[in-house]
């Protein structure tokens, strides 16, 4: 497995952006051998020093678990547009760990008529609310659409690109490809769809050389153009879609990182450490929430050795 630094800029153009901040981490990985500069974040509200250590989310390999974990609903477009809204909205509403509103609610019917009228006519699957551990997030929409792996982003009721929106998209995307195992070797397509834009700006169908695609904006009534014209341009083995679902997801983020996802809604089972047990693990993930609360209540850092 070929070696790369977190920390620095990724092998692309210049104007491409980096996979982690550099006051985040800086690991250097070869497999599994791992030496790394001691780092710290305040991106929790206090300084930590974090230990050499590589920590991972796990999976576990049972298909109900990794339906749940991994997206909270996933269908063929066949059996996608054979379905009515409700009970759509019913396994989307059974499988999220949040309580419903209804801006939710109203989001996941609009994604759902803009996907029912664009998808007409394709073969493929699609996945909503599809997970990213790493960064503690979920993908409004996964398509898997023969040897394409498209990453959707809606901004429903915006009219207005959004850059911060851009880099939300197109992180999912990186992510996809340097995490997720399924993902390795596709093309990953990032599609930015704001439904309420008037116009859709000029199709840029741009793949960098790791064959991640740079982010494409389009509004509602575009994203079905937006998807044939890579689809057009795209060629490889058509992607077994339930097989990408279940793919491995290796990430490899600092004990920082893995601290926030505690905070994003994922559950400390949900994390695992490849050279450590499970018990330790929870004695670790344990102390930092406690120095978490701690720093908080006391609105003060604290310097870990």
């Amino acid at each position: 497995m070929a070696s790369f630094t977190t920390g620095t800029t990724a092998q692309r153009a210049p104007s491409r952006k980096q996979i982690w901040p550099a006051h985040l981490c800086k690991y250097t990985w070869a497999g599994p051998s791992v030496t790394k500069n001691i780092t710290k974040s305040h991106s929790l509200g206090f300084t930590l020093w974090t230990c050499p250590a590589i920590i991972a989310l796990h999976m576990s390999s049972a298909a109900k678990t990794v339906r749940l974990s991994r997206y909270w609903y996933g269908a063929s477009f066949t059996e996608f547009l054979a379905e009515n809204d409700d009970s759509v909205l019913g396994q989307l509403t059974k499988n999220c760990d949040f309580a419903v509103i209804p801006a939710q609610r109203d989001a996941w019917l609009t994604q759902i008529d803009v996907l029912r009228r664009q998808l007409k006519g394709l073969r493929g699957s699609v996945f909503f609310e599809f997970s990213i551990p790493r960064m503690g997030r979920r993908v409004d929409a996964i398509l898997v659409v023969g040897p394409v792996v498209f990453a959707l982003e809606f901004k429903v009721g915006e009219r207005k690109l959004d850059r911060g929106a851009i880099e939300q998209v197109w992180d999912y995307a990186l992510d996809l490809k340097n995490f997720h195992e399924g993902s390795h070797d596709a093309p990953i397509v990032p599609i930015l769809v704001v439904t309420e834009a008037k116009e859709s700006p000029p199709l840029r169908v741009e793949a960098d050389s790791d064959n991640v695609f740079r982010p494409l904006l389009t509004n509602a009534s575009d994203l079905r153009e937006a998807i044939n014209a890579v689809l057009n341009s795209t060629e490889g083995p058509v992607l077994d879609a339930l097989a990408w679902a279940r793919a491995p997801y290796r990430p490899t983020p600092t004990i920082v990182e893995a601290a926030r996802a505690l905070y994003a809604q994922h559950s400390v089972e949900a994390i695992a450490r490849f050279d450590a047990g499970a018990q330790n693990l929870h004695i670790t993930s344990g102390r930092i929430e406690e120095l978490v609360n701690e720093a908080r209540a006391k609105r003060q850092k604290f310097h870990g050795h």
